[in-house]
């Protein structure tokens, strides 16, 4: 009786076990603990389990504050995992999964013929590089009349300060401020400046003006200041925004803000030769604007766990920031406040240092 049930039993498992896959394509391990800091953040200090494929994102947010050991596999093998998931691992803690569950997924994982492989251990926090760099924008009514930017250059992990230079097309009630505050954020970087931390400025257009002469206004105003520094200064940025109900942005027709913005983009970058950066999510959302307007990064500003997706024809490669809070939305992986400086705005963007200057500076271009 014994023998027959065995044989029963070799059975049962060999119909229900899933067919053997191919192994995916390698991933160097460097790369893959790349993809978990940028998962995590930069405080992130877990140990990783590597499944050759991508992160398994909903899974990592759902028990980011209940796995260490993070895996890595391909899309096609995500109900493989939740399979192994609701086994008898012995690592769920009411319902939530631990880092005991993970290592049993991942040999359930194995069963299923995916090659799992133990990821070297990461460095120190103070030796890792960081591949997710926080920027800090503001305007006169944030922090006061002389913020303290040296609390952004001396937190490693903020690679910036965005700051307002005027709004309209003349006569901006806080020009001064901008004229006061544009070097010292330079002065404040030091010799981090144009390294790891960029300086940059945006004008907030009134839309029913013309787009050319604000633009000059912010170019005149920037050359008062002291010029562009093409080493560490962010390309410009225009914001679009209709503001509350009743303001005259919020009155304008799609036509016009179409115009404003792109006229405005339009003389920034034959003006300077630069690429011109674009803040207009929620406005492009609900007018339903699709175009760029002659723009070619977005700063998404989405305040979610994840980036909602800017409007069509926006791409995800077209995103240079993501601001993720104004500095009263929690997020529940990313720095609420730089040290020091005070809750404003911050925006995030991932990768490292060189990409960074890159792409906010050199505009993704030589």
């Amino acid at each position: 009786m014994r023998a027959l049930l065995a044989k029963l039993w070799a059975f049962l498992v060999a119909l229900f076990r899933p067919a053997p896959r191919a192994a995916l394509p390698p991933a160097p391990p460097e790369e893959a603990h790349r993809d978990v800091r940028a998962e995590f953040g930069p405080d992130w200090d877990g140990g990783a389990v590597i499944v050759r494929g991508e992160v398994v994102k909903d899974l990592v947010e759902a028990n980011a504050d209940h796995i260490r050991d993070v895996v890595l596999m391909d899309p096609e093998l995500d109900d493989v995992f939740k399979k192994a998931e609701a086994l008898e691992c012995g690592g769920c803690n009411d319902g939530k999964l631990t880092g005991g569950a993970v290592r049993a997924a991942v040999a359930r994982l194995g069963d299923a013929g995916i090659e799992a492989t133990e990821a070297e251990a990461p460095p120190p926090a103070d030796l890792r590089p960081i591949t997710q760099w926080v920027i800090a924008d503001i305007y006169r009514g944030d922090l006061g009349a002389l913020p303290r930017f040296s609390a952004c250059a001396a937190t490693p992990w903020c690679g910036g300060v965005i700051i307002k230079c005027v709004q309209g097309a003349r006569g901006y009630a806080h020009e001064e401020w901008f004229l006061r505050n544009w070097e010292r954020v330079k002065a404040a970087a030091g010799d981090r400046y144009g390294v790891d931390f960029v300086r940059g400025a945006y004008t907030f257009l009134n839309l029913w003006q013309r787009g050319r002469d604000q633009a000059h206004y912010m170019m005149r105003t920037v050359e008062k200041a002291g010029g562009w520094d093409l080493l560490g200064d962010s390309i410009p940025w225009v914001d679009a925004e209709q503001g509350q109900p009743g303001s005259a942005n919020s009155r304008v027709s799609v036509a016009q803000v179409i115009d404003c913005v792109s006229e405005a983009a339009e003389t920034l970058r034959l003006e300077l030769g630069r690429p011109v950066g674009y803040y207009g999510r929620g406005i492009s959302r609900d007018l339903r604007i699709r175009s760029k307007m002659g723009c070619k990064y977005a700063w998404n500003a989405s305040y979610t766990r994840v980036p909602r997706a800017m409007p069509l024809p926006w791409q995800d490669e077209d995103v240079a920031l993501w601001q993720y809070t104004d500095g009263e939305v929690e997020h529940p992986r990313l720095p609420m406040r730089i040290e020091g400086f005070g809750d404003v705005d911050l925006s995030v963007r991932g990768g490292t240092r060189e990409r960074m200057i890159h792409v906010l500076v050199k505009g993704g271009e030589g």
